[in-house]
Parts: structure tokens; C-alpha cells; sequence
């Protein structure tokens, strides 16, 4: 079986902006917790399915409700914290989910270095071992204290079906 890691479509021209979501949390609050933000939705903006917000020291998996719906019709166990983005001057709400990816399981890769970077275009490089990975559906990978979702070929295309915006797979070697 194939995995793909999942990373945002960095080609969209005016996506959700949802990095809001960090002036709403500082560093002792419970993130685990739903909650509103406000952004500036125009005509122009594009709704995302899939967002990868970057903290010094943390990154938070953001899915739209369609998303969200696939990936619990394939594993109802992954935690979702709502994330309901407030644009006043459309009116409007948007729904979306913040994943839990503490309670997923979860392959550390070592670095060679302190630097403290968000290297996603390393991460495709990584091989994978199928004892590492056994028969998960989806899990993450670990490096530079930020984590990187990787799902297995069947659900890949389960969200692939939905014609997503903003999501790319890439595939990962896995021996």
C-alpha cells in the first residue's frame, strides 16, 4: 500500500487566511478547545480545505467539514477541535477542524541539527519503513517538533473524490 503526505496547495490565489488562529491561544492556554476567529473573507477569497499553520514551535493541521467528513468515515477515533472562522463583512461562518495530531501515531525522525524550520520539502525524501508504519491508516511524522500528516493510498483518494482545494499529496517510499 502507497502513502502520501498531505500539504497545503501554496498555488491558490487568495486562500483563507487562517493564522488568526494564533492570537486567539498564547502559550499556557488549552488549545484543545473549539473556538471563533474573524477574518477578512472577501469575493475573492478562496475556501481552503486544507490548511498547515506553523508555530515556532508547533503546527496545527486545519481540515474544511468536508474533509473532516472523509477522514471520520475512515477512522471516527481522530479528535477535532471546530474552528469557526467569523467574516463580518460577508456575514458568513466558516466551519473548520483543527486535527489532534498528539493522538495519532506517530514516527520521529532525528535531526542533525537545532535549526527550528518547517522543512516539508525534506520530509518527501524520508523512507519509510512498513514495520514502522504497519497497517495505519494515517499518522504522523515527526521532525523539527513539527509534525507532518501522512495517510495511506485508500484514503487519499477518498479525499481526492472530493475534489479538494488546497491539498497536494506527495508520495513517500516506503520499503
Amino acid at each position: 500500500m502507497d502513502y502520501y503526505l498531505i500539504k497545503p496547495d501554496n498555488e491558490i490565489n487568495s486562500p483563507l487566511n487562517l493564522n488568526d488562529y494564533f492570537n486567539q491561544f498564547d502559550t499556557t492556554a488549552n488549545i484543545n478547545t473549539d473556538t471563533v476567529i474573524k477574518s477578512d473573507v472577501t469575493e475573492a477569497t478562496k475556501l481552503i480545505d486544507y490548511a498547515r499553520l506553523i508555530n515556532r514551535h508547533i503546527s496545527y493541521h486545519m481540515f474544511s467539514d468536508k474533509i473532516k467528513s472523509v477522514i471520520n468515515g475512515y477512522k471516527e477515533s481522530i479528535d477535532f477541535y471546530g474552528v469557526f472562522v467569523t467574516s463580518l463583512d460577508m456575514e458568513q461562518q466558516y466551519a473548520y477542524w483543527r486535527m489532534d495530531t498528539l493522538k495519532l501515531k506517530r514516527i520521529i525522525i532525528e535531526d542533525t541539527d537545532d535549526v527550528l524550520v518547517d522543512d516539508i520539502r525534506d520530509i518527501n525524501k524520508i523512507e519509510l519503513n512498513h514495520s514502522e508504519i504497519g497497517s495505519s491508516l494515517i499518522f504522523c511524522i515527526v521532525k523539527s517538533r513539527h509534525d507532518y500528516i501522512v495517510v495511506r493510498e485508500d484514503l487519499a483518494e477518498g479525499i481526492l473524490r472530493r475534489c479538494p482545494i488546497g491539498i497536494k499529496f506527495v508520495k513517500l517510499t516506503v520499503r
